[in-house]
């Protein structure tokens, strides 16, 4: 199962999990048989994981093996924990980055659909941004009454409902040292945004360049070209061309064409609202695709197994365990946005 380790390489994922499957000490070559990765692979991804020092797997080897094996001390529910805390941390530079960009755009003498489509964006992503950390305060509280109770269900203090973000003071008193940028211009304030959120949202390979498209795309008011896109994230046109390809294939992005004109024209389905809505959606999508592959697939085939009583309850315990730490984080997810979404209300 995939997920975001910055946190969306796949060999990371795969071998965290067989560590966190078995909650032993393992081989590189049990780690290989267990994920079918190659043993470069499994190396370099040790050594990756071992170097992250804010996840704890640990190497070491045994009195009686010159073999180094390999330690997850993390049970599931503590990683998703993890997991949960890693993404709040994550949103926590935009608040004090998105203030920048719109002290910048403030800045500038110009006024334009674009410069206010890129204002509006950025309010929303503050707006979001900041009653996501609200969580953060609360998270460990949280887990330990559904650790308590597995019945728990999550609801919000009347704190948060009634709580109402001050975007221009808050924009006011972060940007209040800040000088205004020299010769500063929209499309610079917008390829530095793209750039940010690039470096911030994805590690790896590909994924990159998609998130850098996508994100050109949605800042803009009005359909664009491919040659737009090309000049805008220098990026080479068989790179900017496949992501297009990807973007539509996903139904993220629509193809307009325009009268007595050839070229074609990109633009984003949905409303800056709903992709904020459609994006939350579909992580709660993913979450309950999760808990029902693990319910019909894995639970019922260890189920079937002829072995040991005791392994099939380890295996049992893990995978119950998955799934009621994914319940509690598609909660939280739930509950949260549910309350934000009421609040951009005022962008409406």
């Amino acid at each position: 199962m995939k997920q975001s380790l910055k946190w969306n390489e796949e060999n990371s994922v795969c071998v965290l999990h067989s560590l966190l499957l078995e909650q032993d000490y393992l081989t590189q070559d049990q780690i290989i048989e267990l994920t079918g990765l190659s043993r470069t692979a499994v190396s370099e991804t040790l050594k990756i994981l071992i170097d992250n020092t804010s996840l704890p797997i640990l190497q070491t080897r045994k009195p009686d093996s010159k073999k180094n094996y390999y330690y997850c001390p993390f049970s599931f529910d503590q990683y998703i924990k993890y997991y949960l805390l890693q993404s709040i941390q994550l949103t926590i530079s935009n608040l004090k980055a998105i203030p920048v960009f719109l002290f910048r755009l403030e800045s500038i003498k110009e006024d334009s659909i674009e410069k206010r489509h890129l204002e509006k964006y950025l309010r929303i992503n503050l707006l979001v941004t900041y009653y996501y950390n609200e969580l953060a305060d609360d998270i460990n509280t949280i887990w330990e009454k559904f650790q308590e109770n597995p019945n728990f269900k999550l609801t919000l203090t009347n704190e948060l409902k009634g709580s109402n973000l001050d975007l221009e003071n808050l924009v006011k008193e972060t940007t209040k040292n800040l000088q205004p940028v020299e010769a500063d211009t929209l499309i610079k304030i917008k390829q530095d945004f793209v750039k940010y959120a690039m470096e911030t949202q994805t590690a790896y390979g590909r994924n990159r360049e998609l998130t850098a498209i996508s994100h050109a795309l949605v800042i803009e008011p009005n359909p664009i070209t491919q040659d737009y896109l090309i000049e805008f994230t220098k990026y080479g046109r068989s790179t900017v061309s496949e992501a297009l390809t990807k973007l539509v294939k996903f139904d993220a992005v629509e193809i307009v064409k325009k009268s007595k004109d050839r070229k074609k024209y990109y633009k984003t389905k949905y409303s800056l609202i709903d992709y904020v809505i459609i994006r939350t959606k579909a992580s709660i999508r993913t979450i309950e695709g999760i808990i029902m592959i693990l319910n019909d697939n894995f639970i019922r085939r260890v189920q079937s197994l002829n072995v040991d009583a005791k392994i099939k309850k380890n295996y049992l315990d893990f995978f119950t365990l998955n799934i009621n730490s994914y319940k509690r984080f598609s909660n939280i997810i739930e509950i949260y946005y549910t309350t934000i979404f009421d609040k951009l209300e005022i962008f409406l």
